[in-house]
């Protein structure tokens, strides 16, 4: 079970990284130097973003993962107040000397460190699409390396639990970075944890390069993708990434089969272990004629959303109208705005689900 720690708790030395969604320390917490990830949360704005909501709550279904498998995962949660009484919340980490951008850039993996950095986030991804977890930001800047050249996946801003092919207006398609979106993304069509296996393949791309892209238009990167890939060399990564960047995601690579490259040489069943589901989604929730009534109200789409406010409710007593509102910023493609309610409020209601609103 992920600890959960006060922000005063742990001594902040300096920043060492930056995104849309977080800032990240090098941190000490009794002694042990760590990352500490501190979503951003504005002050002066009294809305709650979904996407921490979601990193957090993923973070708890990964404390179920197997050790073997490479994905970033929280050593505490933080919660609380800092020393000049904002609300903070964030979690610990391992801190790594690398990412895969740094490595790309610097030049100085072998080919077979490649191999075993491909090997690693084909398990990683493997292991969340099995879990239903969609991805949705591979890229070199959340792939991070340690000291033996092992590669983990990380930064669950993006990432949500899917079932099987989003619908047409039922989820965003703003996802990923610029260079590293699918074909069907950057077109606006459906998707599925297919987008992902591009990313990969994009990111394996610039790893079996030595070099970055250097382009931020999608069309352009797209272009330019197709008609690289025809030059490639035949090798076990070249062969890879031309699976990973096929137009029609139907014809992608297929994870458990490319994990069974002899190249590899993973373990049959080692490999069977990895497509176990860690956590059960829980859908044996009634939900009453409350919540069917305030879910009318606020024009709520998806059952899913109906169901975690009745789950909030059962454990936590909260009012229904406050239940669909938290709700439906976890589920919904367009969350409804805050009305009356403070922020610190809803962090409080997801402190008592215990960080967790995945049913």
């Amino acid at each position: 079970m992920t600890q959960i720690i006060s922000p005063q708790d742990i001594v902040i030395k300096k920043k060492i990284g930056s995104g849309t969604f977080s800032d990240v320390y090098k941190t000490y917490l009794s002694g042990k130097k760590l990352a500490f990830k501190k979503l951003k949360i504005d002050p002066e704005v009294n809305f709650v973003e979904p996407e921490i909501l979601r990193e957090i709550s993923l973070l708890k279904l990964l404390t179920h993962k197997p050790i073997s498998i490479n994905l970033i995962t929280a050593e505490q949660i933080v919660y609380g107040r800092d020393s000049k009484g904002n609300i903070c919340i964030g979690y610990t980490m391992e801190i790594f000397p690398k990412d895969l951008h740094d490595c790309i850039t610097e030049k100085f993996l072998s080919y077979q460190d490649k191999i075993s950095i491909s090997n690693d986030l084909l398990k990683a991804l493997y292991f969340l699409h099995s879990n239903k977890i969609i991805h949705r930001d591979i890229k070199p800047d959340n792939i991070f390396i340690n000291h033996n050249k092992r590669a983990f996946l990380g930064d669950y801003s993006l990432s949500k639990v899917f079932s099987n092919t989003y619908k047409d207006g039922t989820h965003t398609s703003k996802i990923a970075t610029t260079t590293y979106r699918a074909p069907e993304v950057v077109k606006g069509k459906k998707y599925n944890q297919k987008a992902d296996i591009w990313s990969l393949g994009v990111s394996l791309f610039e790893l079996y390069k030595d070099s970055m892209l250097d382009l931020n238009d999608d069309v352009k990167t797209l272009k330019y993708l197709e008609n690289e890939v025809k030059t490639l060399q035949n090798c076990l990564l070249s062969n890879i990434i031309k699976e990973c960047l096929k137009v029609y995601p139907s014809k992608r690579l297929n994870l458990r089969k490319a994990l069974m490259y002899k190249e590899f040489n993973n373990n049959h069943n080692d490999i069977k272990q990895i497509s176990k589901m860690c956590w059960k989604m829980d859908y044996n929730i009634t939900i009453s004629d409350e919540v069917e009534e305030m879910a009318e109200n606020f024009d709520i789409e998806k059952e899913i959303t109906k169901k975690l406010a009745q789950k909030i409710i059962n454990k936590t007593n909260y009012h229904a109208h406050g239940s669909i509102s938290l709700a439906a910023k976890f589920y919904e493609t367009e969350p409804i705005e805050d009305i009356v309610y403070d922020v610190e409020e809803y962090y409080e209601l997801f402190n008592s689900m215990d960080f967790n609103l995945y049913l």
